[in-house]
C-alpha cells in the first residue's frame, strides 16, 4: 500500500509527486485519487474469512 501512496502521491508546492498523479488537477482530487487507488488494492488484497462447511 505504501507503494501505491508513493505512485500517486500529490504534487505539492511545486514539488513533483508520484507518477501517476494528475498534474494538471488540484491538490484534493490527487489525494482522493491515491486514497480511491490504495484502498482499491488493499480491499482486492484481503480476503474475506469463509465460514466453515457444516
Amino acid at each position: 500500500m505504501r507503494l501505491m501512496c508513493k505512485t500517486f502521491q500529490p504534487h505539492r508546492n511545486g514539488k513533483a509527486g508520484g507518477p501517476l498523479a494528475a498534474a494538471g488537477t488540484e491538490s484534493g482530487e490527487q489525494e482522493a485519487a491515491s486514497a480511491l487507488f490504495a484502498d482499491a488494492l488493499a480491499s482486492a488484497r484481503t480476503t474475506p474469512r469463509q465460514p466453515p462447511h457444516r
